[in-house]
């Protein structure tokens, strides 16, 4: 998609703090303390993205597939068309 090796992975480290059951947070990632001092304070989802629109709570997706008012730009929107949140099990 173009990113930065750097902006993929602290989206990386971001979405894999958001998902993970712990509080440990990644070198580049984002743990419910840092989410604990946005203006409305909120904490990290530990469990699977439910659906792609729940990236606009994310550090660093919020900022570049999203717009100021939180509606989705073209990035997510490639995103959105390239990835799934369905797994068949199978890796």
């Amino acid at each position: 998609m173009g990113f930065s090796l750097d902006d993929a992975q602290h989206l990386t480290e971001t979405l894999l703090d958001w998902v993970d059951a712990d509080d440990e947070t990644r070198l580049d990632g984002a743990e419910s303390d840092w989410y604990g001092q946005a203006e409305w304070p909120y904490h990290a989802s530990n469990q699977p993205v439910r659906r792609l629109s729940e990236l606009v709570l994310v550090r660093g997706f919020r900022e570049l597939f999203f717009d100021e008012a939180g509606r989705p730009n073209e990035l997510y929107r490639a995103f959105a068309d390239t990835v799934s949140l369905h797994n068949s099990g199978n890796l």
